[in-house]
């Protein structure tokens, strides 16, 4: 994503407690990481691995993992309203982590 796309956006993303920019964004330990690959590991049916997804969600909203499989078997079922919106509930969450007040990207980011 650009930064002009990011602007475009940055009146909804930005998170407003954030007053400076950062200079190294480096996302916390996530405690569902290892049940996570567990389960994709698992080869489960997809509605069964999209009720795990949204449970992982519900647990660690800030682990963005399950929304990406979440939505990919949304599209695999067809329903892509819904996997588009699941996305969009990613993305927010992770631009509101990143980003600071005026909608900017860290300095560095691995």
């Amino acid at each position: 994503m650009t930064q002009q796309n990011v602007k475009m956006f940055s009146n909804k993303i930005v998170n407003p407690r954030r007053l400076r920019q950062i200079v190294e964004f480096i996302d916390r330990y996530h405690q569902i990481i290892h049940e996570y690959y567990n389960i994709i590991d698992e080869e489960l049916e997809v509605p069964l691995l999209k009720r795990r997804m949204r449970q992982l969600i519900k647990k660690d909203p800030n682990f963005f993992d399950p929304y990406l499989s979440l939505a990919e078997c949304l599209q695999m079922d067809g329903d892509y309203f819904q996997a588009k919106k699941i996305l969009r509930a990613g993305y927010e969450k992770a631009m509101r982590l990143i980003l600071d007040k005026e909608g900017r990207w860290p300095k560095v980011m691995e």
